[in-house]
């Protein structure tokens, strides 16, 4: 990091990008939010900002929202543009790593990731008050310490080595290097995601060694949260943890929330399809409590694919948690699926599954919830949600498959399951139910596909019968049933029986 901005052209830097911040800010003081009407149930406001918005950050009345080139600050009473700072670096073209922001705990100041910089906002003068270099944007998963005293990121420069950094917030200088998280191959692990952090120490979800996985062939590799506290760094939990950038720390207690993972039809370890929401003691790393019925969102089902097809894997596999976001204020977990388009609300109160919210989010720092609002980020500013107008129905439960011969090459597949925990913000108008056979080994991955609609929980269909014919990948059956409402189709229960 080349700390020399900070200490000798930071004047010069800071007051040319004051000229072009006046303007900016006159800019947002001049043309306001956008707000259209409401098209759609929940929908608040949409606010229009120069160059769109990738990631969001909310404390109290102030709202962060970036881009790689500009970030503004919007009051969330009044839900207009006070400022927009234009940052005075171009997107790091060795690098796509997604802008990042976050707020002080008094929403003063905003720090920013992006392009080849780290930047300082005045949040309410509209400022720019420093920044300084990252070579190679190798910088990621910042967040800042409740009490303010440091930033923290992941340094993953190259492919073997990463560490974790403390960051002063003043002088933007590296005041801590974590150097014990080396490698795939050795010490603890190679960290990644968002980091959480407490007033005296950091945790990072990370990538156990491989040498830990007997069977890299066919061992899902479980990944571990690590604790760090200054140069130090010691394992706090090991899976079933899940990948991605899902964990957060809970302020209400300091404990931490992360995801069971979701298991693929190539996994059948005996763990629960859909994940779940568990929440760890920071201490210990003992697992304190558990919320099930988190669910899926999935692709259409589609025509048998030749094997090697690319678009497989993207379209037909289901979509898990891979981000969590806090609200403190409602004490609600909202968990943005890896499709982009969806939250799984779970409330922390009653400790249950409320729903599901169909937004789509542009980046997966792209959203921020506090006093029951949702912020989210799109390719032209921020939308302005009320989730709770928004819910779909939560996964249906206790979803049962069972294969029996049908003759003809065909089996015949009885699926039933129980209601959904929650309905959301409308009633349970019907189900549908998706079923498939699949053979990953064959020349045809999906031998057969069949669907129903239906008002009761229950349902038959006809499926070509498959049987492994490679001895190592496992044929199998597969089914998901959603539950509708008028909101559209809720989150999915899936369950997998070898072939």
């Amino acid at each position: 990091m080349r700390t020399n901005i900070v200490r000798g052209s930071v004047r010069r830097i800071v007051v040319a990008a004051a000229m072009s911040v006046g303007l900016a800010c006159a800019y947002g003081a001049l043309a306001p939010a956008a707000m259209s009407s409401p098209v759609q149930p929940g929908l608040v406001a949409s606010v229009a900002l120069p160059g769109g918005a990738s990631a969001v950050a909310v404390q109290g009345s102030i709202v962060a929202a970036t881009s790689a080139s500009s970030m503004s600050i919007i009051d969330a009473n009044s839900l207009t543009v006070r400022s927009t700072v234009k940052l005075p670096q171009a997107p790091n073209p060795y690098s796509e790593a997604p802008p990042e922001v976050v707020l002080t705990s008094d929403g003063a100041l905003a720090y920013v990731l992006a392009g080849q910089g780290l930047f300082v906002v005045d949040t309410a003068a509209g400022t720019l008050i420093r920044w300084v270099e990252i070579p190679l944007a190798c910088l990621s998963g910042m967040t800042i310490s409740p009490d303010g005293g440091r930033l923290n990121v992941i340094a993953d420069c190259n492919s073997t080595d990463s560490a974790i950094w403390a960051i002063d917030p003043v002088t933007l200088l590296v005041v801590e290097k974590n150097v014990t998280l080396t490698g795939f191959s050795q010490g603890l692990g190679r960290p990644y995601g968002r980091l959480a952090s407490s007033s005296d120490r950091t945790f990072a979800m990370a990538f156990q060694p491989v040498f830990k996985c007997p069977d890299m062939n066919g061992c899902p590799v479980p990944d571990a949260i690590i604790s760090v506290n200054g140069a130090s760094a010691t394992p706090l939990a090991s899976g079933p943890v899940e990948t991605g950038v899902a964990l957060i720390r809970d302020p209400a207690d300091g404990t931490l929330l992360t995801l069971t993972p979701q298991v693929t039809w190539m996994e059948f370890t005996g763990l629960p399809a859909d994940q779940s929401l568990i929440r760890i003691d920071p201490d210990s790393g003992a697992q304190l409590g558990q919320i099930n019925g988190l669910g899926s969102q999935t692709g259409s089902l589609r025509e048998p694919t030749s094997k090697g097809d690319s678009s497989y894997a993207g379209g037909e596999l289901p979509s898990q948690v891979a981000a969590l976001n806090l609200d403190p204020v409602a004490r609600r977990v909202y968990g943005l699926r890896s499709s982009m388009n969806s939250f799984v609300v779970v409330d922390l109160v009653s400790n249950s599954v409320l729903g599901e919210v169909k937004v789509r989010v542009n980046g997966q720092y792209g959203a921020a919830f506090s006093d029951g609002r949702g912020y989210v980020a799109t390719s032209a500013g921020i939308n302005v949600i009320d989730p709770q107008k928004m819910l779909a129905p939560s996964a249906p439960q206790s979803v049962s498959l069972k294969i029996q011969p049908a003759g003809k090459g065909r089996v015949q597949a009885t699926i039933t399951w129980k209601a959904p925990v929650s309905a959301g913000a409308s009633s349970v108008t019907g189900y549908v139910v998706r079923a498939r056979s699949e053979d990953p080994g064959g020349a045809v991955d999906i031998r057969s596909q069949a669907t129903c609609s239906t008002r009761k929980m229950k349902c038959v269909l006809i499926l070509k019968q498959v049987k492994t014919s490679d001895g190592y990948y496992p044929a199998f059956y597969g089914v998901r049933v959603n539950a509708t409402s008028k909101l559209g189709a809720g989150a999915s229960s899936q369950v997998f029986v070898r072939g």
